[in-house]
């Protein structure tokens, strides 16, 4: 049978095991991209750092062999969507790890809606329910190009259709019954409205009062007839 081949790591892993900032980093891009492992993000690092310490040694070389090889590395990186056609080296050592992830079909499934968040995406994925130019893709670390991102989609046929259709459904109705509820509930400025003429009506309900007692009180007293002071001394 021969000798067995020998299966070499395809990620590097950091020089210092113990640095706080860049374990924070690696924290927080594992909870943002829904990462399983820490060997996931180190190998997106290696695939960088690959490329980019190549057009470092080809920058330096000035040969036109480099500048071909230089080229063909921009293209690569072009293809996926990470740096523009006409990008310079300078463009491609400006990359940081965040554009790479996002070039993952893990997340294209999340941008796109074809998952309610990143860890459903990858289920999605791994459960070969996700298309990628008609074939189907069980890795969420796939790099998708600009000309596959278009087709990326769900699998025909598959249960995931029908469970994010009756999502959408449930989704609608919800809305659809806040919406009425909001509409039947006063508005906050016409309560303000409402309160604003009540005590307006108070206040000249109570001015209409005073000025009826000022009135009483600035009448005079009728006076009585010499008559009737006559009729009652006699």
């Amino acid at each position: 049978m021969g000798d067995p081949r020998r299966l070499r790591k395809k990620y590097e892993t950091p020089g210092h095991p113990w640095q706080a900032s860049r374990m924070k980093l690696e924290s927080e891009l594992m909870k943002a991209y829904g990462l399983k492992n820490k060997r996931e993000l180190w190998k997106t690092s290696t695939f960088l750092k690959k490329a980019q310490d190549r057009i470092k040694k080809l920058t330096a070389l000035r040969t036109e062999q480099a500048f071909k090889e230089q080229k063909q590395i921009i293209q690569k990186l072009a293809r996926l969507g990470l740096v523009q056609e006409n990008a310079s080296s300078d463009d491609v050592l400006g990359i940081d790890l965040k554009s790479v992830f996002e070039r993952r079909l893990q997340t294209i499934v999340y941008r796109k809606g074809l998952a309610r968040s990143v860890k459903q995406a990858r289920q999605f994925i791994v459960h070969k329910h996700i298309e990628v130019d008609g074939r189907i893709v069980t890795s969420p670390s796939y790099l998708v190009s600009i000309d596959e991102e278009a087709s990326v989609r769900i699998k025909p046929g598959s249960p995931v259709e029908k469970l994010l259709s009756m999502q959408s459904l449930v989704e609608e109705q919800a809305s659809s019954e806040q919406q009425s509820v909001s509409d039947q509930q006063p508005q906050p400025h016409q309560e303000v409205q409402e309160s604003q003429e009540e005590s307006k009506a108070k206040a000249n309900k109570s001015e209409e009062k005073q000025d009826k007692k000022q009135d009483k009180e600035d009448k005079p007293d009728k006076p009585t007839s010499t008559k009737a002071k006559q009729d009652k001394t006699g």
